[in-house]
């Protein structure tokens, strides 16, 4: 457990930071906003969090730890900014925080990177 938080307090800290987290929530949130910031740039986070997010309560809630493309197209219905956004990063090649387990031309199987 405490090398996985190390792991996470590094991630934190490889972007600028004013303090140190209080907690653990805060921690993985400070965690998990350095990597989106890092990867994709401070502008795009606000539409990366609301994207994963949306994900992760639809796969939360539906209990499924892997998600296909047919899920992700129904948690993000409602949000037309954030489809185009997924598949501009799925071409990148990358999706921050999300595994991608199989990927074929228009299918794939994607986890959250744990």
């Amino acid at each position: 457990r405490v090398p996985v938080l190390l792991s996470v307090l590094a991630c934190a800290f490889a972007v600028e930071v004013q303090h140190l987290p209080a907690d653990i929530y805060e921690l993985y949130e400070m965690g998990i906003l350095a990597t989106l910031q890092r990867q994709l740039g401070k502008d795009q986070v606000p539409a990366a969090l609301e994207m994963l997010e949306a994900i992760a309560v639809a796969n939360h809630l539906a209990k499924r730890r892997t998600f296909q493309v047919e899920d992700l197209e129904d948690a993000l219905k409602g949000k037309p900014h954030l489809p185009p956004f997924w598949s501009q990063l799925l071409e990148d090649g990358s999706i921050p925080l999300v595994k991608i387990l199989t990927l074929g031309h228009a299918t794939g199987e994607f986890q959250f990177s744990h």
